[in-house]
């Protein structure tokens, strides 16, 4: 699976970060300029809790906002 390939399939599917990941890992990313700011925001997206917002719909548009941000990542590295 190529980066294109993997910028498609999470760009139109569910969110999946652990999937996302293995994704990235058995890609063989290491080294290449910009994985380590996806991984980031993956984590990002992990460490964000319901518990840190007044509402859902909140939180839900935080976690939109940076799933967001993983899929610009990748494309960046693109």
């Amino acid at each position: 699976m190529t980066l294109i390939e993997i910028r498609d399939k999470w760009a139109t599917r569910g969110k999946n970060s652990s999937l996302l990941r293995k994704d990235l890992d058995k890609l063989g990313t290491d080294g290449v300029d910009g994985v380590e700011d996806v991984m980031d925001k993956l984590d990002e997206y992990n460490d964000t809790e319901r518990s840190d917002f007044d509402s859902a719909e909140e939180y839900q548009e935080a976690r939109d906002e940076v799933w967001e941000e993983v899929i610009a990542g990748i494309e960046a590295i693109l």
